[in-house]
């Protein structure tokens, strides 16, 4: 093999097998470059990030909201602390574990503030469009309000001097605060007393009566005043009005509508004659004591009178009679629907001589027998009811087998049901 040839061919195998040796570091020099660009991209990305948490921190709502935070840790210890003081009859300076659940809580609640303060700031920077920042400022202010309103409820229950079962003492400090509140409207701690007194009221059939009476006298002097407006939107809330129409407080739902919508305010009497043409017998066992008093008085004042209170009785008569186990009238009711009954006697008749009450057991009135059949004593406990082969019940009261070998029989809180069949 001549010289240049030999040359040739050592060319031509080299060229074969560089490939071998030169492309893995052509690749990993290639790669090692993407990941320096990685890293350039991920250096410039955490320098935004923390210039941005910086103005953050930096911020007037951070700054509020830190603070906020360690209010909340005080609050939260002495509010525990002194409802488990009351409970073990001591001070109570709580367990390890007690302490280390609390600290917790209060660590995830400082993080959430925080949280929020950091989105405000960067919702004020521009980051985020108008819109969301809106919604970001009306959360957080409604969230801080139902704090703000729990924490006055809290505050008169925990209050030795304070009575917060009382519907009278509840219902006076209603009033001097919103009397108050009418002075200023703007005053923040008083608008969330009045809500949590509100509150309070909404919780109990008792307080419901008296909230409609707190409520009414007020609107009716203040009609078209901001302190008004305020009461009205708070009690009209889907959470609030909810309990007044499960109660039946029809003369109060009217009222709050006409406070939302700015019509001129009626009399109590006059609230409590309205809606009542919206009863239905099926619900009756759920309505108030106290809004069938209601009732009574604007029947008495003439206000609930003629074919409306013959209709309300109507309804009441369907309800008494009904076997609906699910619709039980107490006795507390009873006697107020009875003197429904005798107030549409008089009316009909010129005076209640005559007049024969519903009582536990058969019994008529002006329109005939009727049968009740679910209807809870409230002394006794048994239920009433008509009907053949009577025998005693628990108490010692004849109930009847209405059908033949169908038989009464108790539920789980001890009353006596009619046959369902």
């Amino acid at each position: 093999m001549s010289g240049g040839k030999f040359f040739l061919t050592l060319v031509a195998m080299l060229l074969r097998v560089v490939p071998f040796f030169l492309i893995p570091g052509l690749v990993k020099s290639s790669m090692s470059a993407l990941g320096n660009l990685g890293a350039k991209i991920s250096g410039i990305g955490s320098r935004f990030g923390s210039s941005v948490t910086g103005s953050a921190r930096k911020s007037d709502a951070f700054q509020r909201g830190s603070e906020f935070g360690e209010q909340l840790r005080g609050r939260g210890i002495a509010a525990r602390h002194k409802i488990l003081g009351k409970i073990t009859g001591g001070k109570y300076t709580g367990s390890k574990g007690s302490k280390r659940r609390l600290a917790r809580a209060i660590g995830a609640q400082e993080a959430r503030i925080r949280g929020d303060a950091k989105a405000a700031a960067i919702a004020g920077g521009g980051f985020i469009s108008s819109g969301r920042r809106d919604d970001i400022t009306s959360s957080a202010i409604d969230a801080e309000e139902t704090q703000g309103i729990k924490d006055a409820e809290n505050g008169y229950r925990l209050d030795e001097n304070f009575d917060a079962n009382s519907e009278s003492k509840v219902s006076e400090e209603l009033e001097k605060r919103l009397n108050e509140l009418n002075q200023n409207p703007e005053n923040v701690e008083v608008r969330r007393k009045v809500k949590a007194l509100t509150k309070i009221l909404l919780e109990t059939d008792n307080g419901r009566g008296t909230l409609m009476e707190t409520v009414q006298k007020f609107a009716e002097a203040n009609q078209g005043s901001k302190a008004a407006s305020i009461l009205g939107k708070y009690l009209g809330n889907g959470e609030n009005m909810g309990k007044i129409k499960g109660s039946d407080q029809r003369g109060l739902q009217k009222l709050v509508m006409d406070i939302n919508n700015g019509t001129a305010i009626k009399t109590a009497l006059e609230y409590s004659a309205l809606g009542t043409d919206k009863l239905k017998a099926g619900t009756v066992g759920n309505i108030d004591v106290s809004a069938l008093k209601q009732q009574v008085a604007a029947a008495k004042a003439g206000l609930l009178s003629g074919n409306n209170l013959t209709q309300v009785t109507d309804v009441y008569r369907q309800a008494l009679a009904s076997e609906n186990a699910a619709n039980l009238i107490n006795g507390e009711s009873l006697e107020q629907i009875n003197k429904l009954l005798k107030e549409e006697f008089k009316a009909k008749n010129g005076s209640y001589d005559g007049f024969q009450e519903v009582r536990l057991g058969s019994s008529t009135s002006d329109s005939g027998t009727i049968q009740i059949h679910a209807i809870q004593n409230s002394t006794s406990g048994g239920i009433v009811s008509t009907g053949n082969d009577a025998r005693p019940n628990q108490q010692g009261t004849p109930l009847p087998q209405i059908r033949g070998a169908e038989d009464y029989r108790q539920n789980d809180n001890g009353i006596w049901l009619p046959p369902t069949r």
